[in-house]
């Protein structure tokens, strides 16, 4: 997905997001968006939005001494969601179909997406329990074939905080006999997971892996050993706007040649425009690559 002029108020967006966060002085931030701006002014407008936005967060590194300039706020994401993850489950043990059980795990996972912080630094806890009912699995026989075989899946993660709410998609999977790999990003970049954070509630239901890529989203860049696994397993969740984005370009260019199950927030308009959804709905759909 190419992105729009929507897209480029959003990169300056970030800008000022990560200079509040850090709370930098007045030059140094100055600096710091005069040269964004001049490294937008001459990108490559082809280019998915999450592969453009990687540089961004590489001068945060080069001129405020942060690469990973949310880390403490996908602290307390993490930390936020795993009280929210035990009152999840007390509601799950009352199911005992196991395919309801997953449908239901699914949809706590997309409901979490809200936490972006390349869209906003707030977001409200506890609309993610009140989105349950809001999320639409479609693609049921898709699912339900491959959950009863004991297939392998591929989760692919996006952000902090919601890898808590994946990890109930995990474990349902893995009471199942589904074998589960849990892909997250190879280098700091958003508020987006990395090996680097907290994820121990992947203990005992599911492989945790990387990408081997930094860009907020799955690119040409990612490991051998990634598109190996990626290739190997039954199904792919994928998580998110950011991944959307780059793997709906990656379709288009032939390079992904598999069905994705997208499980994401609508959150801006280009996003909406091109999944013909509104703004603020859910996807959670099978996608596959147009021959």
């Amino acid at each position: 997905m190419k992105p729009s002029v929507t897209c480029f108020a959003c990169f300056l967006k970030q800008v000022k997001m990560i200079v509040d966060t850090l709370g930098v002085d007045k030059d140094k931030g100055i600096k710091f968006a005069k040269e964004v701006a001049r490294y937008i002014a001459e990108v490559d407008e082809q280019l998915p939005p999450p592969v453009i936005a990687k540089r961004i967060y590489e001068l945060a590194g080069d001129y405020l001494g942060k690469r990973d300039p949310y880390k403490k706020l996908k602290e307390k994401s993490i930390e936020a969601m795993k009280g929210l993850k035990a009152e999840f489950l007390k509601r799950l043990e009352g199911i005992s179909n196991s395919f309801e059980r997953l449908k239901l795990a699914m949809k706590f996972s997309a409901s979490a997406n809200a936490i972006d912080y390349g869209v906003s630094l707030e977001f409200d806890i506890d609309e993610i329990m009140s989105d349950l009912e809001r999320v639409g699995i479609q693609d049921e026989d898709y699912l339900m074939e491959n959950f009863k075989r004991g297939k392998k899946w591929m989760i692919l993660g996006d952000n902090a905080g919601e890898n808590v709410a994946d990890s109930v998609v995990a474990g349902v999977l893995t009471e199942r006999g589904c074998d589960v790999i849990y892909a997250v990003r190879g280098e700091p970049v958003l508020n987006d997971i990395t090996l680097d954070d907290d994820l121990s509630d992947f203990n005992g239901v599911a492989k945790v892996i990387t990408t081997g890529s930094g860009y907020s989203g799955l690119w040409k860049d990612a490991s051998d050993g990634f598109w190996k696994q990626f290739y190997e397993v039954d199904v792919v969740i994928s998580k998110g706007q950011g991944n959307f984005e780059t793997i709906d370009e990656l379709m288009k260019m032939g390079m992904v040649r598999r069905p994705v199950y997208f499980l994401l927030k609508v959150k801006c308009d280009p996003i909406a425009e091109r999944l013909s959804q509104e703004v603020g709905t859910f996807v959670a759909k099978l996608v596959w690559p147009k021959v």
